[in-house]
């Protein structure tokens, strides 16, 4: 469960997490180009193929990530004073199941 072709597969469903994740978050004022919270969050979603392994049930697994690092993005996730609460990422990797690894997130 560490090969490449697993890899391959695993990366796949964490691109279609990031596609998921920005699809809620409606662009700023002045389109694509601009500069606003919402469309560098937007398009702030990256995959890491390249993670490493994570353990799941004592076995070791692939591990692909889906992040987003653009200034701004934790607001938008888990919201602010004025600020919808928008649960992209949440929301997005529920939609693909109920994984969750060992000494993850509770």
């Amino acid at each position: 469960m560490r090969s490449e072709q697993m890899r391959d597969v695993t990366t796949d469903v964490a691109e279609d997490v990031a596609l998921l994740a920005a699809a809620p978050i409606p662009e700023s004022e002045g389109g694509e180009g601009s500069t606003g919270l919402h469309s560098r969050v937007k398009h702030g979603f990256k995959v890491k193929r390249e993670a490493g392994v994570i353990k799941v049930g004592g076995n070791l697994r692939v591990r692909v990530l889906v992040e987003n690092d653009a200034e701004g993005s934790a607001l938008l996730e888990f919201g602010a004073r004025g600020l919808a609460r928008l649960r992209m990422l949440g929301r997005a990797g529920a939609a693909f199941g109920d994984f969750k690894p060992e000494d993850g997130p509770k």
